[in-house]
């Protein structure tokens, strides 16, 4: 065996550093923490060079402490005389690299890239997802968060538009870019995972099985592309994943994952804000180099909002770092009918960072053959127009139906739909009175010149 230590090279993988040398041995320290003064962290060695089995030793301990025990235990398995040596390497190159995070640069120098692109979209005025970008969805228990995000993973993976429900539109097919997409899952199994999907490709009439990706043409069986999104039944939080995540995205050339749900893959403490922290930057440690990841987050409305009348009141559930750090969030509100074979819903895009808010976006999925999701026109569900839209909104669709109204009989319509507190005539008439889309005519509202 040469003894002789060639250079040592640290590099970054997801949230662990590797430390290589030429001559076959390799540590790898990750779930880095620092407390005080010392760094805290799992190792794991593996020596190439010298053993059939490269893995040697594995140990949590201070990487800035001494090394005194874990040279004992090494020596005792590896012929190698070298250890207490490269284990101070290793804590001098971990340490700097740990301590110094990512390089200041000039953003003059960096290498120009395609602008922020935009995954899905649903007509011009509703944006919905855009790539590298966190966006969380969320709403009460049940309520169907879970099969609209797989929908829309659905669409992504196989680059098919959510279908169009409403007279007139037709399908714009560059309104979604198709890229692999993956189901981390907290919430299911595997076996319902598979029924879930087959069920919207069903509603779709794809049919499943496997599907070349060019990008990996070489992929083994276990790794082939297939028409269905792929699935990952997830233990632990997304912090605790984080070194296998970041190689199966790589691996299967995933370019957006579903996170369901909040909840679960931050360890069931969303409250807390070092736990969301914790959680986004394992988001971030999971994107592949070179590449971004869009992600879609399913969060649950927060214990003081979920009985509220008032949708636009509710948020997500936890630490105000999950709408901090997502640059997208929506609520969803659903009506559903009793033995109904469908549920009407409305995606409200309650906070941005991407531009200006989109106009509400309202869907039906029907399960009658399979589960297909289309856009329908919010005016089809008098319930979900009620609880969503403004009262100048739901006056002028009235007057488009019954022609011109006084403003009691707009406020008594009003009042006897509405899914929140009463309004009162005074506060009808300063509506429509700012409104450019309204005029009076002896003493009746109807629609102006202005309405387009």
């Amino acid at each position: 065996m040469n003894d002789q230590l060639t250079i040592p090279v640290v590099k970054r993988v997801g949230t662990s550093f590797v430390v290589e040398w030429a001559e076959g041995v390799k540590i790898t320290c990750g779930e880095l923490e620092k407390s005080k003064a010392h760094i805290e962290a799992t190792i794991t060695i593996e020596d190439f060079g010298s053993l059939n089995d490269p893995f040697v030793h594995e140990v949590r301990t201070f990487i800035t402490k001494s090394w005194r025990n874990v040279v004992a235990e090494l020596e005792s398995i590896s012929m190698r005389p070298d250890w207490r040596q490269r284990l101070l390497q290793l804590t001098r190159l971990v340490k700097k690299a740990f301590e110094e995070g990512s390089p200041a640069v000039a953003l003059d120098s960096v290498a120009e890239t395609e602008p922020l692109i935009q995954m899905m979209s649903i007509d011009k005025e509703k944006s919905f997802l855009w790539r590298s970008v966190p966006t969380i969805i969320y709403g009460p228990g049940g309520i169907g968060k879970s099969i609209l995000g797989l929908n829309i993973l659905q669409s992504i993976h196989s680059g098919t538009p959510i279908p169009d429900a409403r007279e007139g539109r037709e399908i714009d097919a560059g309104s979604v870019r198709q890229e692999n997409c993956l189901w981390l899952d907290w919430e299911t199994n595997e076996q319902l995972a598979r029924w879930r999907g087959l069920d919207i490709l069903r509603g779709r009439q794809i049919l499943p099985g496997a599907w070349p990706d060019p990008k990996c043409p070489d992929a083994p069986a276990k790794d082939v592309r297939g028409r269905m999104v792929f699935y990952k039944e997830m233990v632990g939080s997304l912090q605790d994943n984080v070194k296998t995540l970041s190689d199966e995205i790589s691996r299967l050339n995933i370019g957006t994952i579903l996170i369901d749900s909040a909840i679960p893959a931050c360890g069931g403490e969303a409250e807390k804000v070092a736990t969301t922290q914790a959680f986004f930057t394992a988001l971030r440690a999971i994107k592949p180099s070179g590449r971004d990841l869009t992600t879609i987050i399913i969060a649950h409305v927060t214990k003081e909002s979920s009985g509220a009348k008032s949708a636009s009141s509710s948020s997500p559930f936890g630490s105000t770092v999950w709408k901090d750090r997502a640059r997208d969030t929506f609520e969803l509100i659903a009506d559903q009918k009793k033995n109904a074979t469908y549920t009407d819903f409305v995606l409200a895009h309650r906070k941005t960072n991407m531009g200006r808010l989109a106009s509400d976006w309202a869907f039906r999925i029907n399960w009658d053959q399979g589960c297909l999701m289309e856009t329908i026109d919010i005016k089809e569900n008098r319930t979900l127009h009620a609880r969503t839209q403004g009262n100048a909104d739901r006056a002028k669709l009235l007057i488009e139906e019954q022609g011109p109204m006084s403003t009691q009989e707009i406020t008594d319509y009003l009042n006897d739909t509405s899914a929140d507190t009463l309004t009162s005539k005074n506060t009808i008439t300063q509506t429509l009175s700012r409104d450019d889309r309204f005029a009076t005519n002896d003493g009746r509202w109807e629609l102006s010149q202005l309405d387009f």
